[in-house]
């Protein structure tokens, strides 16, 4: 949009977010991804990254069996709320790097960290142009309104004239708060993106990992007693959880490696519930707890003693705060995510 010109310009020509680049308010299922790492800035020499285990800290990573739909994304949105607490504390860990399965796995996060990194470039570009014309208009309509306020409230003409010019100064405000806004967001995640690493299968760490210091986020899709994951919310790409199981053996993941997590939807759930329970199951007569089957798989495939930690409840794709969220299915209550964690094993 061009600005334009003088006190004519139509409300309706205001700068609208409207058309502008949006993001999803969570990962629940059913609401219905350069080949080479740059070689400067947060991502150089990524293909090498490695993590220590910090004091009383396992070195963690996300495993992505797959690269397609929204991985990336996901990978992102388990780094915000580690990001945003390291801000605030140098000592705290910081993000969380994605390893990938194999070449196929690498290229699609890689290409999907591009057009990340086109979108919201873009809706910064766009959020800027914005407010310039804002800030152009308002001290226009301003100048206007303090002019005419000096015919007096006497003048019929004035106060009307008056009430036109205000109502358009109060939409320019409003308009320009949402766009100084949606450029927060814009920028906050160009900058998780930015420290979202993906590790060429090349130089995986996955053969290398302490069997009892580091642990491994797993990305995906899932709903309660599902035995699938899938990288997309209409579950349509879809892979089993003994597949991923058989994945980290032929990757050679060490056999007593134990620590697991089930990032996805209502892994330590059952069934769809309206609350989180003090104790999940991993058996009801509803059905089996997406962890506890893969727990079960891991077993199965050669781990000798796997620990997989579920979550209740319905993830949340970009967390308010500093710790990663979950969320109850009619969305009522929001709760820090290690609070409704459950250690499911083999044998539960």
């Amino acid at each position: 949009m061009e600005p334009v010109e003088g006190a004519a310009m139509p409300i309706s020509s205001l700068p609208s977010m409207e058309n502008s680049t949006r993001t999803e308010p969570n990962c629940s299922p059913g609401n219905s991804g350069r080949i080479e790492p740059p070689a400067d800035g947060p991502l150089a020499n990524l293909s090498s990254f490695r993590q220590t285990a910090s004091t009383n800290k396992r070195a963690a990573y996300s495993y992505a069996y797959r690269g397609d739909g929204d991985a990336f994304a996901q990978g992102v949105s388990q780094n915000l709320p580690r990001i945003r607490k390291q801000q605030l504390d140098p000592n705290a860990r910081g993000s969380v790097p994605l390893i990938a399965r194999n070449i196929e796995v690498y290229n699609a996060l890689i290409k999907a960290r591009e057009d990340h990194l086109t979108r919201f470039g873009d809706a910064v570009q766009a959020a800027d142009k914005a407010l310039t014309q804002l800030g152009e208009f308002l001290p226009r309509e301003t100048s206007r309104k303090q002019e005419l306020a000096k015919k007096g409230p006497g003048d019929p003409q004035s106060a009307s004239k008056l009430a036109h010019i205000q109502a358009r100064i109060d939409l320019a405000q409003e308009r320009q708060l949402k766009w100084t806004q949606g450029k927060d967001v814009a920028k906050e995640m160009l900058n998780a993106i930015d420290h979202t690493p993906v590790i060429h299968p090349d130089h995986s760490p996955i053969k290398d990992l302490d069997p009892r210091d580091s642990k491994l986020y797993f990305l995906g899709h899932g709903f309660a007693n599902a035995e699938i994951l899938s990288t997309t919310t209409s579950l349509q790409d879809k892979y089993t959880l003994g597949d991923m199981a058989r994945g980290l053996k032929e990757d050679g993941l060490h056999p007593d490696f134990e620590s697991f997590r089930m990032t996805s939807c209502e892994s330590a759930d059952t069934e769809r519930r309206l609350g989180f329970a003090e104790d999940p199951p991993g058996r009801t007569d509803s059905g089996v707890a997406p962890a506890q089957t893969f727990a079960n798989e891991l077993k199965r495939v050669g781990f000798t003693d796997p620990k997989v930690t579920g979550y209740q409840g319905l993830g949340s794709r970009f967390p308010n705060g500093h710790t990663a969220e979950r969320g109850t299915a009619d969305k009522s209550e929001v709760v820090r995510r290690s609070t409704v964690a459950k250690v499911f094993t083999s044998k539960s």
